[in-house]
């Protein structure tokens, strides 16, 4: 049995809806050069919700105190279908922010986009096409 990973990711929202994305580095460990969200793995004894504020700490100068977190969505995600993946279990939380205006500490930087356009890229991670899904399907109710 493949080993359980748990991921905790963020859909940043502007004021205007759009949302902001990273660019991940040429030599990212994962997903090197893709669109991604700000987030990642949850560690062992870590609630997912410290996770998440945990990584945006890391990743950007965005104060998690100033930042209201709101659950969107979980979902497991097997193995089967993300090849060559162990099975994973995602949580996906939302975030208001004033602007993309902000530091980024890992990845190329953020960048800007309204949902219907990240949702139509090739180079976005199957989990950010995920996460944005679930968002949308949440701000339509």
């Amino acid at each position: 049995m493949a080993k359980l990973i748990r991921g905790a990711f963020v859909v940043l929202v502007l004021p205007d809806g759009k949302v902001v994305l990273q660019r991940r580095t040429p030599h990212a460990p994962t997903s090197p050069g893709l669109l991604f969200l700000y987030g990642g793995r949850v560690e062992n004894c870590e609630g997912h919700l410290h996770a998440i504020k945990r990584e945006l700490s890391e990743e950007t100068s965005l104060s998690v105190n100033d930042v209201k977190l709101t659950p969107l969505n979980e979902y497991a995600v097997s193995h089967k279908e993300i090849a060559g993946r162990k099975d994973r279990y995602i949580y996906i939380y939302q975030a208001n922010i004033n602007s993309a205006d902000f530091k980024t500490h890992e990845g190329v930087g953020p960048e800007v986009y309204t949902i219907e356009d990240a949702l139509k890229r090739e180079d976005l991670v199957t989990t950010a096409r995920y996460a944005l899904m679930a968002y949308l399907e949440a701000r339509n109710g």
